[in-house]
């Protein structure tokens, strides 16, 4: 196997490294969670964007970010469901990345994200590919 750096070791992945007492995290101090409310008015045909600004002494870590979106489900007319209702509605597999046909990330107004318009069907394949039995199941 040849590897991508002359100065580079060996390493196994973390998942096959069932037995070793992992290391501790001594660099970070703490953490916060900081909500952030988008910058532009949402409708159907508008972009959602967030402004996240950042300061030179913290560290904005892009795996743990969260979006929480609360939303209901509506009858052609726009009314709401009730439960005396015969039709059934529920939402479909991976409801929250089937909301956005596109995702783009910037940081100093530079693109660092893959630009298209197959959003939902990249992160189903992803987390197909990459999660569990368990998380597979949930999709």
């Amino acid at each position: 196997m040849s590897f991508l750096h002359n100065a580079s070791v060996e390493a196994l992945r973390t998942e096959l490294d069932l037995w070793a007492i992992p290391p501790t995290q001594t660099v970070l101090e703490g953490g916060e969670w900081i909500p952030y409310k988008p910058i532009t008015s949402i409708d159907q045909s508008n972009n959602v964007e967030f402004c996240v600004p950042g300061t030179g002494n913290e560290y904005i870590d892009p795996a743990h970010t969260l979006l929480q979106v609360r939303g209901k489900i509506v009858d052609s007319q726009d009314l709401d469901f009730t439960a005396d209702d015969k039709n059934e509605a529920t939402p479909i597999n991976y409801l929250l990345h089937s909301l956005w046909s596109q995702v783009d990330v910037s940081l100093n107004q530079k693109v660092i994200s893959q630009s298209a318009m197959t959003y939902p069907y990249r992160s189903y394949i992803e987390s197909l590919l990459a999660y569990d039995a368990p998380a597979k199941t949930r999709l």
